[in-house]
């Protein structure tokens, strides 16, 4: 549908990135010894892409949400660089939500609470938020495609029960129920 090579090897990113966080992904992106791997940025990163890997590196600009989630979908492993600051430890970057209803697996780094959803659920590996950790761990799924989509398959799980919206509402009302009846 877009002109993909099915027997290439794609890792994804979505959405808006910070432009140290871009270097961190772009840096990994030099250091992968799957020097076949190209990079899907889908959406509009925000980022100026290194001139050192822009022949490996797509950017699809704004999109429909169902393309958005194919293009996802076409990838092997996707990825979320976050530089170990404030910002990143405390938010919650909402792509792994798309990330994880897609069912692929996620390489992110240990920073902040996606951390926590990855490990307690193997649904991808955490790294050290350095390009050399990055570029390791990236290029272990890509070598093991039975182990990525392992973890992918955990992820889309999670993704329709635990994480569903029904079960996030009734996580919510019991917590109101809690408050009301204190």
């Amino acid at each position: 549908r877009f002109n993909l090579d099915p027997a290439a090897r794609y890792i994804g990113y979505l959405g808006n990135i910070y432009q140290r966080d871009a270097d961190l992904l772009f840096d990994t992106l030099s250091r992968l010894k799957a020097t076949d791997a190209h990079l899907i940025m889908v959406g509009d990163p925000g980022c100026k892409v290194h001139e050192a890997v822009k022949d490996r590196v797509t950017v699809t600009g704004r999109l429909p949400f169902e393309d958005m989630l194919d293009y996802l979908s076409a990838c092997d492993v996707l990825a979320l660089p976050l530089s170990d600051t404030i910002a990143n430890r405390g938010r919650w970057p909402s792509k792994i939500n798309e990330y994880v209803a897609v069912g692929r697996p996620t390489v992110a780094c240990d920073v902040g609470d996606v951390a926590g959803l990855l490990r307690d659920n193997d649904i991808g590996l955490l790294v050290k938020p350095e390009a050399g950790d990055f570029a390791a761990r990236l290029d272990e799924l890509l070598k093991d495609p039975a182990r990525a989509e392992a973890m992918g398959n955990r992820a889309r799980e999670i993704a329709r029960t635990s994480y569903s919206q029904d079960a996030i509402a009734d996580k919510l009302e019991e917590f109101y129920r809690k408050i009301i009846a204190a």
